[in-house]
């Protein structure tokens, strides 16, 4: 399994690579992804601080994290997106996405890492929690009965 940060040009080029993952994962999200219109490509192709980090094998992304940084008054970071493809689940490319990414902000001085994710992301709660990310608040039932959005913070 290769690790990369893909460049500027990589990140413009591969979009139909990374958009991919959207519909691997749309119908675990309530409403599904795809009913929230082309927010995610927007957001990459315009905001210029987007960095990708992919897991490859035989040249196809099999795992993808992206993630914003800020440096208005703090030296911040948000993680957006942490997808592995349902085949390659739980072979620990998640949690290596996230070590990356977290050493790539820690380089360059991020201070603060924050993400948003919900409690029935078990797996993805579980890499968050073991990269040292603590929950600092939840907001109750907000995509129905039992579905919290959980707020992560690494200090």
């Amino acid at each position: 399994m290769k690790y990369r940060l893909l460049s500027e040009r990589e990140k413009q080029s591969s979009w139909k690579k990374i958009s991919h993952f959207f519909t691997i994962i749309d119908n675990e999200f309530v409403p599904p992804l795809s009913s929230r219109g082309d927010t995610v490509k927007s957001a990459i192709k315009k905001n210029d601080t987007a960095e990708v980090i992919v897991a490859e094998t035989n040249g196809k992304f099999v795992g993808i994290v992206i993630f914003w940084s800020y440096y208005y008054k703090v030296r911040s970071s948000y993680f957006h997106w942490l997808i592995v493809e349902p085949k390659f689940r739980s072979k620990g490319i998640g949690k290596e996405l996230t070590k990356k990414a977290i050493s790539r902000l820690h380089k360059k001085r991020i201070k603060t890492i924050k993400l948003v994710t919900y409690n029935t992301k078990k797996v993805a709660l579980k890499i968050y929690k073991s990269a040292g990310f603590k929950i600092y608040y939840t907001r109750k039932n907000i995509k129905g009965p039992g579905i919290d959005k959980v707020y992560l913070v690494l200090k």
